[in-house]
């Protein structure tokens, strides 16, 4: 059984996680060499979902480096410079 999370807020709003609310990610694992394609998929999804594309570890490591920077940056910038 998964365990209930607190709700997930924005200045005091609850975000909404369905998936609904996302959209799907749709797969271009099929496409990585076609550089034409990527960038279809790009323009019409907004993102491209290439799984194990990176090392898993540099992967990890910029996904770490990006959450503290941002973390970093919302906490030291005003509301309205950013």
């Amino acid at each position: 059984m998964r365990p209930t999370l607190p709700a997930l807020t924005y200045r005091g709003l609850n975000l909404d996680l369905s998936s609904s609310a996302f959209g799907e990610m749709r797969s271009s694992e099929h496409l990585p060499y076609n550089v034409v394609a990527l960038r279809e998929r790009l323009d019409a999804g907004g993102h491209m979902v290439i799984r194990k594309f990176f090392d898993h570890d540099l992967d990890y490591t910029g996904r770490i480096r990006l959450s503290t920077d941002c973390r970093y940056q919302s906490a030291s910038k005003p509301i309205d410079e950013r």
